[in-house]
């Protein structure tokens, strides 16, 4: 959602008391707030973005699923321990290629 700056903080405190947001975002970019919103029908959702739309321009997009969900963020590899696996699955790979070559 984007809203101008004199708008902004009137937007920040509706979202707020909006028991429908389930998360807001302040980002980067053309856009001011990214919000998860639930509501129980097409007709609550557009309420809501009637609602939004008094201090920006709501953006709506639904999500039709979930491939990926919950995922933890780790600390990534150090460079050492990350040489190891790939040497694992270079050494196996090239032992399936083997494999396919002989059964032809």
């Amino acid at each position: 959602m984007s809203a101008p700056e004199q708008h902004f903080a009137r937007l920040k405190a509706l979202v707020a008391g909006l028991v429908e947001v389930r998360e807001a975002h302040h980002v980067t970019g053309p856009d001011s707030l990214v919000l998860k919103v639930s509501a129980i029908s097409v007709g609550h959702l557009e309420s809501v973005i009637e609602q939004l739309g008094r201090h920006g321009t709501p953006t709506t997009a639904v999500i039709l699923s979930s491939p990926v969900r919950g995922r933890a963020v780790h600390e990534p590899a150090k460079p050492a321990d990350r040489a190891r696996p790939m040497l694992k699955s270079l050494a196996s790979g090239r032992a399936e290629a083997r494999v396919k070559a002989r059964g032809r």
